[in-house]
């Protein structure tokens, strides 16, 4: 079922956004970039390297060929979809950066790590123009992106060893009794 995205969005004083097929397109963008930030992840899961953007491996096999589209792609449209919700144009090329020069798994992970983020935000924000009234506000992601951005989180998150080693781990204290 298609949701008519123009006739439900309403600004917070209960009026008609007069941008709602801006809104319905970029609800749909989110949904692009998320199945692109899965394409990224089944290519660098299937890649036998990971190497910054622009640097030259000869022979490229093809799924090096495959991870180097994908990061490409998901650069792009999430340029698109972070500028549509005004983010600025230095937020955007840091983001871009820190994915294109990633060259290990643990730093591709972590600039998609910050990808879901900022996706996530501009969920929130596109969530919040909806009417908040006796109806939940419909769900702006496919059931297919809700999988895919869950496989991601898991992807994506530190490792136990990881977040050990940064010291993010720490020890619960004892409660009386169980010391």
């Amino acid at each position: 079922m298609k949701i008519d995205f123009s006739a439900v969005i309403k600004d917070l004083d209960g009026d008609p956004v007069k941008d709602g097929e801006k809104d319905a397109t970029d609800v749909a963008s989110v949904n692009s970039v998320v199945g692109r930030l899965g394409d990224l992840m089944t290519a660098a899961d299937e890649s036998a390297g990971i190497a910054p953007a622009g640097v030259s491996s000869e022979p490229q096999t093809p799924a090096l060929a495959d991870f180097a589209r994908a990061r490409t792609a998901v650069a792009d449209d999430m340029a698109h979809v972070l500028g549509s919700g005004g983010m600025s144009e230095d937020d955007i090329r840091a983001w871009k950066d820190a994915l294109d020069s990633s060259s290990s798994a643990d730093e591709l992970k972590a600039a998609m790590g910050r990808g879901i983020e900022l996706v996530n935000a501009r969920l929130a924000d596109l969530q919040a123009r909806y009417t908040r009234g006796a109806k939940a506000p419909p769900e702006l992601l496919s059931p297919k992106s809700k999988a895919t951005l869950d496989k991601l989180r898991q992807w994506s998150a530190p490792t136990v060893s990881e977040s050990h080693a940064s010291g993010a781990l720490t020890r619960r204290p004892a409660t009386a009794g169980h010391e």
